[in-house]
């Protein structure tokens, strides 16, 4: 955060002293670094997100009354603190992870990760980053917060991946 406010203020301070001499800034880098001061401000102003996930899988009966996995999915979306939906979007999952039948579970920790991954790739600052993340799995929250074992190797993976990636950001 400190980096960020140190690049921001040394941009402001550039711009704002050199704005009256005409020799120093072309009329077109004059206009780039208001862009980018802009899109500064902009960045700083959204950095507090709230994300909500979702994973969830659809059963069936099948023919001898045991439930089959029929659908799976994972969506998020995100939002300023005020509210306003910055992206949504939705991934449909295999019915097969890991050579076994999909479970909550494992869509539910999809959703996170498709979440922090979105927020970590197309973030030109993620590092700045204050995010509040709602999940509706007790489960994945309590193992993510290491408040319960993680015992299925594939969600040891994933959770793995979710706290690699919570390090890109201020704060989770």
């Amino acid at each position: 955060m400190t980096e960020f406010r140190n690049l921001l203020a040394a941009l402001l301070a550039e711009i704002f002293a050199c704005a009256g001499n005409p020799d120093y800034f072309t009329p077109e880098e004059a206009t780039e670094n208001r862009q980018r001061l802009q899109e500064f401000e902009q960045l700083y102003r959204n950095r507090q997100l709230v994300c909500h996930s979702d994973g969830s899988v659809g059963l069936v009966p099948n023919a001898f009354g045991k439930q089959e996995v029929q659908s799976a999915g994972a969506g998020y979306t995100i939002e300023t603190k005020e509210g306003l939906v910055l992206e949504e979007a939705y991934l449909p999952l295999p019915l097969i992870y890991d050579g076994k039948p999909v479970t909550s579970l494992v869509a539910e920790y999809e959703a996170v990760l498709y979440c922090l991954q979105t927020l970590a790739t197309t973030h030109s600052h993620p590092e700045i980053l204050q995010i509040e993340f709602f999940a509706d799995s007790e489960i994945l929250v309590r193992q993510v917060n290491g408040e319960s074992r993680t015992r299925i190797e594939a969600q040891k993976r994933m959770k793995r991946e979710v706290l690699a990636y919570a390090k890109r950001f201020a704060s989770i």
